[in-house]
């Protein structure tokens, strides 16, 4: 079993770089409450320890010795969620994963793969997330870490197969400080102990006894042989991406610029879970107010330039309302990734791609709400005002190819001629209802749209009109009022009989004419049988 260790130099720095970009090349240092609620120096950036700042100093002797370095508090819960990121961009490598130690990641190496190509992709994976970091591959976690800290001007190191008790024997003993104390290592270094080597060849078990720290024997780990297996991490907790801003930004344009990387970063975590995106929140804050804007791709992506072009899109219907500080992109939402096929040939012209779908309702809804943006699906309804219902809006899948019977591909040739009788012979009794249906269709199905090139629009709900002339049922009106103005019919077609629901508490039972008045509107009318009265159920445009 071979073990590889991701290590970040600098962890609590580099994380506060990264959600403050504009703190790179600055002299400033975390601030923490130490002991006896003192607040102290955790650690410093280098143009602070330049300055004379060192960790474990006091506010007070920081400012005196240097005025100008800038102090910020820690933030815990930004350290917890780099350790998490960092966890999760290594599950995308490796079955197991242990982020125990802060600032290191520990990997196991998957079977067969190479040590220094696996290191590689570690950092590589890490720079996306915006970390800098080196990476070794050893027999144990003890001594990957230790090659990390060993040649600091390498990124990858790799540790032979049972070379670790030779590669450990000349680093110095304060790689051990974790698990031994500073006074006995000044103590040891009194008697000529200096190095993992004259250490490991201190006689056992009392020294390892003496020394030893949380159950860890430190003579074992300088021998190359930790013991302590990785502790598996298992991701659960929601997506969190933020960045700090220089400056306030009061336009929406240059707020696309700093998105990108927010989930670059979001969607290299969700790949380490083996899921994308479904839906995502993206937060503005400035000024003790925030601004929440809620993207949906129509399918769950692992593309950021989609979920940047779907934010732009709603970012470009509105107006900024309050100067922005902080961007927060968290993941509300995710799902299994939609693989792409490749296609052998071009896309036929009808072909849409989901994407552009994707961005046109995104705009849509950015315009005039999300509410009015929407997909329909048909209702086991015969009235026409209630035939379809609202549903969230979705692209239509791709067809799925299934694998089909052998028997199915036979030549046509073979087909039996029976099966090719023409329709005409086909006997009239099969056309026959079927006895003991609990539903009957509408005896005559309306004509929804006729004349060419018309549309209909809908009335919802139906209003009742007054007519005139309309004595006989079977005759339309001679003239309506719409809007409260008179209008004589002059053209007319119809009734159209439509009737059905007589299982419900309220039958259906109306005529429908289409009419054209004096003015050039196309109007579409019926009788209700229920009350007699007209109602105006559609336009034609």
């Amino acid at each position: 079993m071979r073990i590889a260790c991701l290590y970040l130099p600098g962890f609590v720095i580099q994380v506060h770089v990264r959600s403050a970009p504009h703190l790179m090349g600055t002299a400033f240092a975390v601030v923490a409450i130490g002991d006896r609620d003192v607040p102290r120096i955790r650690a410093a950036s280098r143009h602070a320890l330049e300055a004379g700042v060192r960790p474990g100093m006091t506010v007070t002797q920081a400012r005196a010795v240097a005025a100008g370095a800038k102090l910020i508090d820690a933030a815990p819960e930004a350290y917890r969620q780099a350790r998490h990121a960092l966890g999760e961009l290594a599950l995308g490598l490796s079955v197991t994963v242990d982020i125990g130690d802060e600032g290191a990641v520990y990997a196991l190496l998957p079977p067969g793969a190479s040590g220094a190509a696996f290191c590689d992709k570690l950092v590589g994976a890490a720079a996306r997330l915006g970390f800098q970091a080196r990476a070794a591959v050893a027999d144990d976690r003890f001594t990957a870490w230790a090659a990390t800290q060993a040649r600091r001007d390498e990124r990858v190191q790799v540790v032979p197969v049972g070379g670790s008790a030779r590669y450990l024997a000349p680093l110095g003993l304060e790689l051990l400080g974790a698990f031994i104390d500073v006074d006995v290592r000044k103590t040891l270094g009194l008697l000529g102990v200096r190095t993992l080597g004259d250490f490991a060849a201190l006689p056992p078990p009392s020294v390892g006894r003496r020394w030893a720290r949380g159950a860890v024997d430190a003579q074992t780990l300088a021998r190359g042989l930790d013991p302590r297996p990785l502790q598996p991490f298992m991701p659960a907790e929601p997506i969190r991406e933020s960045v700090e801003l220089e400056a306030d930004v009061v336009e929406l344009e240059p707020l696309a610029f700093v998105m990108r990387p927010l989930f670059e970063r979001a969607i290299t975590r969700l790949v380490g879970r083996a899921r994308a995106v479904a839906r995502a929140a993206l937060r503005l804050r400035g000024e003790g107010r925030t601004t929440e804007l809620t993207v949906a791709p129509s399918q769950p992506t692992t593309s950021a330039r989609i979920l940047v072009d779907l934010s732009r899109a709603h970012l470009a219907e509105r107006r900024l309302e309050h100067p922005v500080k902080t961007l927060e992109i968290e993941v509300l939402a995710d799902g299994e990734a939609v693989s792409e096929a490749l296609e052998l040939f071009p896309r036929s012209v009808e072909a849409v791609d989901p994407a552009q779908v994707d961005l046109a309702v995104a705009r849509l809804a950015a315009a005039f709400g999300s509410e009015a943006v929407f997909g329909a699906e048909l209702a086991d309804r015969y009235r026409p005002e209630a035939a379809w219902t609202k549903r969230p809006f979705a692209p239509p899948q791709a067809p799925a190819f299934h694998k089909r019977d052998s028997a199915s591909l036979r030549p046509f040739h073979k087909t039996d001629s029976a099966s090719l009788r023409p329709f005409h012979k086909t006997d009239s009794a099969s056309l026959r209802p079927r006895p003991g249906r609990r539903k009957e269709p509408p005896r005559i199905v309306p004509e929804v749209a006729r004349g060419g090139d018309s549309v209909l629009r809908l009335v919802t709900p139906p209003t009742a009109v007054e007519v005139e002339g309309a004595d006989d049922p079977l005759c339309p009106p001679r003239a309506v009022a719409l809007g409260g103005v008179r209008h004589a019919v002059a053209q007319a077609s119809g009734p159209t009989r439509l009737e059905g629901e007589w299982w419900t508490d309220s039958p259906l039972a109306r005529d429908y004419f289409e009419v054209a008045t004096d003015d050039g509107g196309r109007y579409w009318l019926y009788r209700d049988h229920a009350d007699g009265r007209f109602y105006l159920h559609g336009v034609f445009d």
